[in-house]
Parts: structure tokens; C-alpha cells; sequence
């Protein structure tokens, strides 16, 4: 008796997603992400197991968030005379990561 493998292939679908109600770019166009593991539990019947793991197969770029600070003025023939330049900042999801997983039950 080897142990107790388990496979699993899983998958999410995201639409569209606004992430900044001010900025017509802020939005995170629709995406999937597919992940995978297999393992092996109880080796032997010693409460070890081992898996292996990838996420974000395809290693999509995506964006979770951003956040934008607009300059405030009046904007006078596209000029804004007055406020600052202001700025822009995105938090993105994980890239592709995979790895392996070790476990002792007891």
C-alpha cells in the first residue's frame, strides 16, 4: 500500500472589472486562471505526504487593484495649472508560481 494520490485541476473565470470608479482605464479586462496539484498522503501508512503544486498555469498578467491620484484644478485647454501631475499605482496578481509541500499527520 503506496499511500492515497490525489489530482486536482481547478480553474476561475473573471469578467470585467472596473477598479477605479474615476479612471475609464482602471479596468481589468476578463481573464482565467487554471491551477493543479497532485499528491501523495499516508506513504506507507506513516501519516507522511508530499505534493507538488502550480498556480496560474498560463501565467497570465492581470491587475487586482490600482489606485489613482488625480491632481485637482482647473484644466484650462488641457493644461492643469492647478494642481500637481498626480500618479497611478496597480497591485497585480501572482505570476506563475509552483512548488512542493511536505506533511507529517500525527
Amino acid at each position: 500500500d503506496f499511500g492515497n494520490v490525489s489530482a486536482n485541476l481547478n480553474g476561475s473565470y473573471r469578467s470585467d472589472t472596473p477598479l477605479d470608479e474615476y479612471d475609464a482605464e482602471g479596468i481589468q479586462k476578463a481573464y482565467a486562471l487554471l491551477n493543479a496539484r497532485i499528491g501523495v498522503d499516508n506513504i506507507s501508512g506513516t501519516g507522511l505526504g508530499i505534493g507538488a503544486f502550480v498556480r496560474n498555469i498560463t501565467n497570465h498578467y492581470y491587475q487586482e487593484g490600482v489606485i489613482s491620484l488625480i491632481s485637482n484644478g482647473p484644466v484650462i485647454k488641457d493644461v492643469n495649472p492647478g494642481g500637481g501631475v498626480g500618479y497611478a499605482s496597480a497591485i497585480f496578481g501572482d505570476p506563475r508560481t509552483y512548488g512542493l509541500e511536505v506533511s507529517v499527520k500525527f
